[in-house]
């Protein structure tokens, strides 16, 4: 009897690990995205990626031209990334704030604390100029590089944008503290950070544009998904902005912004869209309500003719 029970033990702790093991995800994972997505990890070997894969921590997410994701963090930081990104996760566990490295392109960061899951922890977001501090809630960060030969259609530096909540721009030239709805920019790492008044008009000319698909419903961070169809818990957005909306946030529990604030008050790249998907609505089919018809039973079948017996007598004369 010994011998049975000693050898069940291993066959119950392989069972229960992988079950442990699920509920403990040290990884970023993507949450939405319109195509593959290119991962190159610390020894710089290249794996494709798209929605429901995870992203180990160090690793670089590359997004391909017209292609657009959402990731969300371990600590529920939800972040994403624009055409044309170069973002390192440079640390996302086991620290008291989140880094991002951004080496090229957008990442917009929300880490504002929801009704259900993880407080979100402080974030980085790291550029070659510059590092926005976003201690509570939703900022972007844009860094364009210089372009060899021409003029470029932006001038390269890094553009960063608070919606609102808490955040600094800072290098070693200075820091710069956002206010709510504020831009900020730097050119280079010798040039002090600088407010201005709005991100440059012309910044979705960029590679930071979205290549216009087939028509369809356009619900999650710029990317198209068939028509009536919802993906639980994503950033909304849409083409050619940053127009980020996250369900059921208590933001009065981390911040003192109003919990309307992500909805009437959206971030933009690009104050005027260079398209404006126009839906076109399917054809309303009217129905008439027809009134109830009474039936009435059939009459029940007459009852049946009783059968006639005749019955004859035969007179017998003598």
């Amino acid at each position: 009897m010994k011998s049975m029970r000693l050898s069940a033990l291993p066959t119950v702790v392989l069972f229960v690990l992988p079950v442990a093991q699920a509920f403990a995800i040290d990884a970023a994972q993507i949450i939405f995205s319109n195509n593959q997505l290119t991962v190159i990890n610390a020894a710089g070997i290249e794996r494709k990626v798209k929605q429901g894969d995870f992203i180990q921590p160090g690793e670089r997410l590359i997004t391909p031209p017209g292609v657009m994701s959402q990731l969300r963090l371990p600590d529920g930081t939800l972040l994403g990334a624009r055409p044309g990104t170069d973002l390192k996760l440079e640390t996302i566990v086991g620290t008291l704030k989140n880094v991002l490295v951004l080496n090229e392109g957008n990442v917009r960061v929300i880490n504002v604390e929801s009704q259900k899951g993880p407080k979100p922890l402080p974030t980085d977001i790291v550029s070659p100029v510059s590092t926005l501090q976003l201690k509570a809630g939703d900022g972007e960060s844009i860094h364009i590089k210089a372009e060899p030969g021409g003029k470029p259609v932006v001038d390269p530096g890094t553009y960063n944008r608070l919606q609102f909540g808490v955040a600094t721009m800072h290098n070693a030239q200075g820091d710069l503290p956002l206010a709510p709805l504020q831009s900020g920019y730097v050119r280079g790492a010798n040039a002090s950070p600088s407010g201005i008044a709005a991100l440059p008009t012309n910044i979705a000319t960029t590679r930071l544009a979205v290549t216009p698909a087939a028509p369809r419903a356009t619900t999650a961070i710029g990317a198209s998904i068939p028509a009536g169809q919802r993906i639980p818990g994503t950033i909304s957005v849409s083409p050619f902005t940053s127009q980020m909306t996250i369900p059921s946030i208590d933001m009065t529990r981390s911040i003192s912004s109003p919990a309307t604030a992500l909805a009437t008050a959206p971030a933009t790249i690009n104050s005027t869209p260079l398209v404006r998907p126009t839906l076109t609505p399917s054809p309303i089919t009217t129905m008439s309500t027809l009134s109830p018809v009474r039936l009435t039973p059939p009459p029940p079948p007459p009852p049946p003719i009783a059968p006639i017996t005749t019955t004859k007598r035969l007179l017998l004369t003598r």
